[in-house]
């Protein structure tokens, strides 16, 4: 019934335990209100179940629900939908649920909601749909897996995003991020009387609970100290803590020297004292960020990425650090707007510099500066085209006593490639002259100020001295040559102090630099006619050389012609050699037949002789001149 869950998170051991045990155990059990008003306090968005184990040992829809918390994490790996349920209706009645077999979905900035059972059927399917189409999500945490990710892309697409970079544990609660929490949900929160503590109905009550922390004012000095206060619960205690802080406190501030932002309730009581050397809520007079979203058209997305995970992102950004150092203790926070190809980065820490930053960006002219980033390490001073980055664009490029001409290039532009050796030849032409500088700019991994920016690559721009702000681009319709560079250079470059004078000596100066270049060149042609000479003289032995080859070559083939028709020769009379030793053979064989068959008949006729006597003897004669005859 239930497939594999794929695990689609940092290959970190926290995560993958975090990820093993919701898999083992998806639901949490919320014994108490107190338990029910945690839980949905620490996880946005949470969705609970009430299930009345009293009347069944189990409930219709239990298993259901158990599924459900088991496909949600399908597609969502991170876990940041949170289930849980409650088998008490006691418990129940707290988020105004009273029939059994409901699920509840709390929401913050809009009314909580009750899975609608007349509208849909119970099935796991439709209780994740219903849940992600009305779900509310005050940061989003973004895990890109790999360096070419595409999951950070699709969240910047849709607008300005805060990007919060913190080391974050799956089991530990972050008070950074929880600092970061309260900022968005106060950036979000349109009505004023909206309590990021409480806990919503769904008819959009809001049930009571008590506050965690307050400030109080010590009556000794009002304007120069406060007092943060944070109990767990009980409004009891607020009266006594009020009247202990004012009466004691006064003599004591100076023993507490840990300023805490903000607290949990998971924590004991805590207070501490720090003195104040500006008004107690600048932010607060003009509204702060509560409620900025509806005060702005330009809405701000929050996001959270683990700096373990995605640090290497963050120095791209402008992190300062390295990532062996800096990714588990520092934090680093960005608004990127990728529309206008922007990022802003927050220099200071702590929640008022946090509220202080989105309110600055979302101001109709932001006092914010765009952040540059581009390669810390620069070239050599000493070659002759300078390599410029986004520190030193304004003391190599800005400065008033040079003529720059600035060449803009990447490394994966192909036909600014094409152009180096012209610029070469241009930065050697000019190599006498101080008041004029050859530089290039790489782009791709530097950022320049947007009046800085060019719509297209390779360009040139020429800034002359004293007059930076009178920039003259090449034209596009005019071949990039030495030529044309120079009269371009010539054309806008500034006159110098002495008047007339200044390109009269300007053309002599170029002009003894083109004569020791014509000298350097006569130079190279001598050399280079040496070089072809002797390419020549070699040339001419190996054509000799290959000349004898081929002669000895055609010898060699009619001496193997020769040997082929000699070697067929000896083959034919071989032949003939073989037929008549195979004649003779034959008549060999023939004779010794026959000799033998007269030896068969010799003895028969001994045989007769031996009988006959002399008869014998005559015929034995006979046989013998018989023989002599056929020997001879």
């Amino acid at each position: 019934r239930f497939g594999p869950i794929p695990y689609k998170g940092p290959l970190l051991a926290e995560y993958m335990e975090s990820f093993i045990l919701r898999v083992s155990a998806p639901l949490t059990y919320l014994p108490s209100r107190s338990a029910l008003h945690t839980f949905l306090s620490h996880h946005q968005p949470g969705v609970v179940g009430f299930f009345d184990f009293n009347s069944s040992p189990q409930p219709p829809g239990y298993l259901t629900f158990l599924t459900s918390a088991l496909h949600i994490l399908r597609k969502d790996p991170q876990g940041v939908v949170r289930f849980g349920v409650v088998t008490n209706r006691m418990v129940a009645a707290g988020m105004w649920v009273t029939e059994d077999q409901s699920v509840y979905l709390h929401r913050r900035f809009n009314t909580s909601l009750v899975f609608p059972h007349s509208e849909r059927n119970f099935t796991a399917e439709n209780i994740c749909n219903w849940v992600f189409e009305n779900k509310e999500s005050i940061i989003t945490w973004i895990q890109p897996i790999g360096e070419k990710s595409q999951c950070l892309e699709a969240e910047l697409r849709k607008g300005p995003a805060l990007l919060m970079f913190l080391p974050q544990s799956p089991f530990s609660a972050s008070q950074i991020l929880s600092e970061v929490a309260d900022v968005a949900f106060s950036y979000h929160s349109c009505l004023a009387h909206s309590v990021s503590s409480s806990v919503w109905s769904p008819s959009g009550s809001v049930l009571s609970e008590p506050k965690c922390c307050k400030s109080v004012h010590i009556a000794a000095n009002p304007n120069t100290k406060v007092c943060e206060v944070c109990v767990r619960s009980a409004w009891e205690l607020e009266a006594a803590l009020d009247s202990f802080l004012l009466s004691s406190l006064s003599t004591a501030w100076s023993i507490c020297r840990n300023s805490q932002r903000s607290y949990s309730t998971l924590h004991h009581y805590t207070a501490c004292c720090r003195s104040l050397t500006h008004r107690l809520h600048p932010l607060q007079e003009e509204g702060g960020v509560t409620g900025l979203h509806c005060r702005t058209n330009m809405t701000l997305r929050f996001y959270a990425l683990d700096s373990r995970v995605a640090w290497k992102l963050a120095l791209r950004l402008g992190a300062s650090g390295n990532h062996s150092t800096h990714s588990n203790t520092h934090t680093f926070t960005t608004i990127v707007n990728l529309k206008d190809d922007t990022h802003y980065v927050l220099e200071d820490t702590g929640r008022d510099a946090l509220e202080r930053f989105i309110l600055n960006f979302s101001t109709p002219y932001s006092p914010l500066h765009r952040h540059l980033v581009g390669v810390s390490e620069a070239p050599p001073p000493q070659s002759l085209i300078q390599e410029v980055t986004t520190q030193s664009f304004k003391s190599i490029v800005m400065d008033v006593e040079r003529d720059v001409l600035l060449f803009y290039y990447t490394g994966w532009c192909g036909f600014c490639t094409v152009l180096n050796h012209v610029l070469l030849r241009l930065a050697r032409l000019f190599q006498g002259n101080s008041a004029f500088t050859l530089a290039r700019v790489n782009v791709g991994l530097n950022d320049l100020p947007w009046e800085f920016m060019v719509d297209h690559l390779p360009t040139f721009l020429f800034f002359p001295r004293h007059r930076k702000q009178m920039s003259v681009k090449f034209p596009e319709n005019t071949r990039v040559t030495l030529p044309n560079l120079v009269r371009f250079i010539l054309n806008h470059s500034s006159p110098s102090p002495q008047g007339k004078a200044g390109p009269k000596a300007l053309l002599e100066a170029e002009l003894r630099t083109l004569q020791s270049e014509v000298v350097s060149l006569q130079r190279a042609r001598e050399k280079l006619s040496q070089q072809l000479a002797a390419l020549w003289r070699e040339n001419r032995r190996l054509v000799l050389h290959t000349q004898e080859l081929q002669f000895h070559n055609a010898e060699l083939q009619e001496q193997s012609v020769r040997l082929e028709t000699l070697y067929q020769e000896k083959s034919r009379q071989l032949t003939e050699a073989v037929k008549k030793l195979q004649e003779l053979a034959d008549a060999s064989e023939d004779l010794l037949k026959e000799n033998s068959l007269l030896k068969v008949l010799l003895a028969v006729l001994r045989e007769k002789g031996s009988v006959g006597g002399t008869g014998g003897r005559s015929l034995d004669r006979e046989n013998e001149e018989t023989e002599d005859e056929e020997q001879d």
